[in-house]
């Protein structure tokens, strides 16, 4: 790779966007995914199918989107990136909520509520940026769909890459080129939200909407992790570069 190259967000956006449609079953394998995730705990299989499609993508084989088979190892493959997510991005905000409890105790005990829900806010709200900004979880992903490392991308290994110089800066316009690919899921969320404030709404809707929630976040775990794999690509050739720089200049 030629020292110069750059990653291209809006270039690897498209790429992305673009071989997820070009699958022509992938609206039935997006619906039967978001079908799965709608029982809550089925949420590991579209994870296990996103993971699998990262290791053919690895392979060369970016298309078609893996098919619907072999749930044993989607389910294994999911219930690992599940930990991931929940270790880079909900346990930090569980640490986070505990100790934000025992620093607004005295404001509460003292009735000064608006300090505490200050308090709460900035906190809870400067952690989520970091950890979603941070983007620790899908390059943890990206290490396991790789190598199938799992010290590796539950351990340093993927803290450091994330935060590192050649990847940091990689990483983030990777995140902030995707933010709008969560909108159709938002709108989902809001759709959903909305039902369940509808005095004896039917249990069809409130079950529709959940599934068109779940198939819309699915799909955008998929043209996400394919934008991570760009940003990877160009990630791991650059240190390369770096540790074949280094290793001159040790012989020299």
């Amino acid at each position: 790779m030629a020292a110069e190259e750059q990653f291209q967000p809006l270039r690897a956006l498209q790429t992305a966007l673009r071989t997820v449609w070009s699958d022509r079953l992938w609206l039935p394998k997006v619906a039967l995914g978001g079908l799965l995730g709608s029982t809550i705990i089925g949420v590991i299989w579209p994870q296990g199918l996103v993971i699998e499609h990262l290791d053919n993508s690895s392979r060369g084989y970016r298309l078609p989107l893996p098919a619907w088979r072999q749930f044993g190892d989607k389910a294994v493959m999911g219930l690992l990136a599940t930990v991931m997510d929940f270790v880079y991005f909900v346990f930090p905000q569980l640490v986070a909520a505990v100790f934000l409890f025992c620093a607004i105790v005295p404001f509460i005990v003292g009735d000064n509520n608006t300090i505490a829900t200050s308090l709460t806010f900035i906190i809870l709200g400067t952690l989520f940026g970091v950890s979603f900004l941070g983007s620790f979880s899908p390059v943890s992903k990206l290490f396991f769909a790789r190598d199938g490392a799992v010290e590796k991308a539950l351990g340093r290994a993927s803290l450091r890459r994330a935060l590192g110089n050649n990847g940091r800066w990689i990483y983030l316009q990777a995140r902030l080129v995707t933010l709008p690919i969560y909108l159709p899921a938002l709108g989902a969320g809001w759709w959903f939200w909305q039902l369940t404030h509808i005095p004896a709404v039917a249990v069809w809707w409130l079950l529709a909407a959940l599934w068109l929630l779940m198939s819309c976040l699915f799909w955008a775990w998929l043209v996400v992790a394919q934008v991570y794999f760009e940003a990877d690509q160009i990630v791991a050739d650059r240190e390369i570069e770096q540790r074949l720089a280094e290793r001159k200049r040790a012989i020299s």
